[in-house]
C-alpha cells in the first residue's frame, strides 16, 4: 500500500527519488540512534542497579564503557534522534505543500486546455471537489506515506539491534507480527473497499450540491426547496452511513492490532522467562525494544489503515486529471491578423461519438461568410443552431468536414490569434465577482478603460452604468448580481467588443432584452455593419432586419439560404418565421 499511494504521488513531486532517498536515509540514522539510545538506557540503569561502573562488553559496539560514557553517548544519541525527526517533518512538510500545489496546478492547467466538449461535459462541482477535498486528501497522504517507511525503518532497525541482545525473542516477536498480519489482513481490504464506496459516495454528493446551487432559483420559483432539500439530505445520509461504515472498520483494525499485538508481546516475555540462559542485561533491553517495536508496528498498522482510506480518493484524483489532460485542446501554430473570407466545408458534428450510430446534431453544412457580412441564423429550437455557432467559434470541431479563413483550416490557427480576432455573446452570459470594468476587460491584460468604455458606449450600457455610486468600478455580486438581465447581456456585449473582433457571433443576443434595450443594441448592430463579421442567431424579428442573408436551419441541416426579400418569395418561409421568431409588436411594446 505505501508503494501504491507513493507511485500515485510522485508524479505531483519534483526529483521524487531523491526525497525518497533522503527519507529513507534519514529514518534509518532515527531508528538506529532510538536503538542505540533504548540500549544504553537499559544497560546503564541495569549497572546503576547492580551498583557497578563497569558493563562489560556490549554486543552492538564490542568495547568496555563506563556508566558516565554511556550516559553521554544516549544524549548523544537521543539527539541524533531529534535532529532525524526534525529533518522528516520539514521534508514531510515540504512534499505535502508542493503536492498540494502539484495536483491543483495540474488540475487547473489540464481542465483550462481541455477542448470546451471535455469541459462541458465535467460533472457539476467536479473541478471544484478535486481542487478542495481530493487535493488536500492527497497532501494528507503524503504525511502517512512518510509516516510508514518512517515506521518501517525504525522497525527493521529495532529488530536488528533486538536480535543482537537475543535471537530467540526476536524471532518470536516477529512471527507475532507476521500472524497478527495475516489475521488482520482481511479486515484490511474491508476497509479499502469500504474507503472506495465512500469516495464514491462523497463525489455523488459533491454534484448534487453543485447542482442544487446553480437551481436554487427554479426550486423556488416551482416550490420544490422541500423535495430538493430531501434529496440532498438523502445523499448526506449516504456520505454518512458509508462515513460510519469505514470508520468502524479502521478503528476496529487499528484496536485489534493493539490488543493482538500486546499479548504476543507477553508471550514473548515469557519465553525469555523461560529461557534459561537469559541474560538479565539482556532480557531488560530485549523487552524494551520489543515494547517499542510494538508501538512501531502498531503506528505503521494505523498509518496502514489511512492509506487504505486514502488511495481510493487519490485513485479519483488521478483519473480526472489524465482525462482532462488526455482531452487536450489541439490546434496550430500558424498566426493571422484579420478575418476573411469564412468558409464552412461539409460541416458534420455528434455528440455522443462513441456510437457511430447516434444521431448528428447538424450534417453537411456548408456557408461561405464574406468578410463584414451579416447573417441571420433562424430556425426551430433544437435545429442545431447553437451547435452551429459553437463550431464557427472553434470550441467544437467539426466531426468531419472542416472550417476555413481565407483558405486555412481554422485549427492550424494558433490560439492565442484566434481568440484575438473572435469573439461570442452566448444565450446566458456569465459575469465575475468583480467590478464592471474587469467584466468587460475580462482578464485581458492590453485592454485600459478607455477600451471599456468605448465597448460600453457601443453596447449601450455606458449610461446606466455611469448612474451607479461607483460607475464602472461598481463591483459585482455572484452571477453579476446587482444588474438586470438585459443589464448583463449588454455587459457581455460590451466584452464582445471591446478586443475590437473580426468575427462576432451571438447567439440570441436580443432573448434577455427589453424593447428599448433591443432597439438599442440594433443600433449598435448596424453601426457594425461592415466592420464586423457578424453571425447572429436570430430570437426576434426586428434582428433580420441587420442581416445580410438569413440561413435557414432545421433538423440539423441549412433548408433555406438567402436576402431576406429573396427568401419572403420563398413557400413555407414565414410559416416557420412565425412559429420560431418573436413578433415585435407584442403586448409589452411602449
Amino acid at each position: 500500500m505505501i508503494v501504491r499511494a507513493w507511485r500515485a504521488l510522485e508524479r505531483y513531486l519534483t526529483h521524487p527519488g531523491r526525497k525518497i532517498s533522503v527519507l529513507a536515509v534519514v529514518s534509518a540514522i532515527g531508528g538506529f540512534a532510538e536503538a542505540a539510545l533504548l540500549v544504553a538506557v537499559v544497560r546503564a540503569a541495569v549497572a546503576v542497579a547492580d551498583r557497578t561502573n563497569n558493563l562489560g562488553h556490549l554486543r552492538v559496539v564490542d568495547i568496555t564503557i563506563t556508566i558516565p560514557v554511556l550516559l553521554w553517548a544516549a544524549v548523544g544519541f537521543g539527539l541524533i534522534s531529534i535532529t532525524a525527526n526534525v529533518i522528516i517533518a520539514r521534508l514531510t512538510a515540504r512534499m505535502q505543500a508542493e503536492v498540494l500545489h502539484g495536483v491543483r496546478q495540474r488540475v487547473i492547467n489540464a481542465f483550462t486546455t481541455a477542448t470546451w466538449e471535455r469541459q462541458s461535459s465535467e460533472a457539476e462541482g467536479a473541478v471544484q471537489e478535486t481542487l478542495t477535498t481530493l487535493s488536500v486528501q492527497s497532501a494528507s497522504i503524503v504525511a502517512n506515506v512518510s509516516a510508514s517507511i518512517n515506521s518501517v525503518l525504525s522497525l527493521l532497525v529495532l529488530l536488528s539491534v533486538a536480535m543482537a541482545q537475543n535471537a530467540l525473542a526476536t524471532f518470536g516477536v516477529v512471527g507475532a507480527g507476521l500472524i497478527v498480519f495475516a489475521i488482520l489482513r482481511p479486515l484490511s481490504r474491508l476497509t479499502g473497499r469500504r474507503a472506495e464506496r465512500f469516495v464514491a459516495a462523497n463525489a455523488k454528493f459533491a454534484e448534487s450540491t453543485a447542482a442544487a446551487n446553480s437551481l436554487a432559483m427554479e426550486f423556488r420559483v416551482f416550490g420544490v426547496q422541500d423535495v430538493a432539500a430531501d434529496q440532498l439530505l438523502d445523499n448526506s445520509r449516504s456520505v454518512a452511513e458509508h462515513a460510519r461504515s469505514l470508520r468502524f472498520a479502521a478503528r476496529l483494525g487499528s484496536s485489534m492490532y493493539r490488543d493482538l499485538a500486546s499479548m504476543f508481546l507477553v508471550l514473548s516475555v515469557a519465553v525469555l522467562y523461560l529461557s534459561s540462559n537469559a541474560a538479565l542485561p539482556s532480557v531488560g533491553t530485549v523487552v524494551v525494544l520489543v515494547v517499542r517495536a510494538v508501538g512501531m508496528a502498531a503506528v505503521l498498522q494505523g498509518n496502514n489503515q489511512q492509506l487504505r482510506e486514502g488511495v481510493p480518493s487519490l485513485d479519483t484524483l488521478n483519473v480526472r486529471v489524465e482525462s482532462l489532460e488526455a482531452a487536450r485542446a489541439s490546434t496550430g501554430g500558424r498566426t493571422i491578423d484579420h478575418i476573411g473570407v469564412v468558409e464552412v466545408h461539409d460541416v458534420s458534428y455528434q455528440y455522443d461519438r462513441t456510437d457511430p450510430n447516434s444521431d448528428h446534431a447538424i450534417s453537411g453544412v456548408s456557408l461561405r461568410i464574406e468578410p463584414g457580412e451579416v447573417i441571420g441564423l433562424i430556425g426551430p429550437s433544437g435545429s442545431g443552431k447553437s451547435t452551429l455557432v459553437q463550431i464557427l467559434v472553434r470550441l467544437r470541431p467539426p466531426t468531419s468536414g472542416h472550417v476555413t479563413v481565407d483558405g486555412l483550416d481554422y485549427l492550424e490557427i494558433a490560439d492565442n490569434a484566434w481568440a484575438a480576432l473572435v469573439a461570442s455573446v452566448p444565450q446566458e452570459p456569465r459575469l465575475m465577482r468583480a467590478s464592471i470594468a474587469d467584466n468587460i476587460s475580462f482578464l485581458r491584460l492590453g485592454v485600459g478603460r478607455d477600451a471599456v468604455e468605448s465597448a460600453a458606449r457601443d453596447a449601450h450600457i455606458d449610461a446606466e452604468v455611469l448612474r451607479l455610486p461607483q460607475g464602472f468600478d461598481t463591483e459585482l455580486g455572484p452571477q453579476g448580481g446587482g444588474l438586470s438581465g438585459g443589464q448583463k447581456q449588454r455587459v457581455a456585449i460590451a466584452r464582445a467588443l471591446v478586443g475590437q473582433p473580426g468575427l462576432l457571433v451571438l447567439d440570441e443576443p436580443t432573448s434577455a432584452l427589453d424593447i428599448h434595450s433591443e432597439r438599442l443594441l440594433q443600433d449598435t448592430l448596424q453601426q457594425l455593419k461592415g466592420r464586423i463579421t457578424m453571425v447572429i442567431v436570430a430570437h426576434r424579428l426586428s434582428t433580420l432586419d441587420s442581416c445580410d442573408r438569413l440561413v435557414v436551419v432545421r433538423d440539423g441541416v441549412i433548408e433555406m439560404v438567402g436576402t431576406p426579400a429573396e427568401l419572403a418569395d420563398r413557400p413555407g418561409f414565414f410559416q416557420m418565421v412565425s412559429t420560431t421568431l418573436i413578433n415585435d409588436a407584442s403586448p409589452d411594446e411602449p
